[in-house]
């Protein structure tokens, strides 16, 4: 409880693991909605009748979510060695 109230124990990545899984449900029911019921889509241009690009569209949006949550987990990691480091040194 000490570690939670002093933030050394921090619940930011957590949220941030659980942020990214819901992203990536997000875009995988959307391009499958979108794939089974394209007439239902045709306001998002980005999307096409067409199997193949639905696909590539599929692997461009899960590859850049998993680059932005990335960047944000590498704070938390520097953070996490940084404290690792600083608790070596004191001994």
């Amino acid at each position: 409880m000490k570690n939670f109230l002093m933030f050394d124990f921090m619940i930011s990545p957590w949220i941030i693991r659980i942020l990214y899984f819901l992203a990536q449900l997000y875009i995988l029911f959307l391009v499958f909605f979108a794939i089974v019921d394209p007439e239902e889509f045709s306001m998002a241009p980005i999307f096409t009748r067409s199997l193949l690009t639905n696909f590539i569209i599929l692997i461009i949006l899960s590859l850049a979510t998993r680059l932005f949550f990335e960047l944000l987990m590498v704070q938390f990691k520097i953070a996490e060695n940084t404290s690792q480091l600083k608790e070596g040194n004191k001994a």
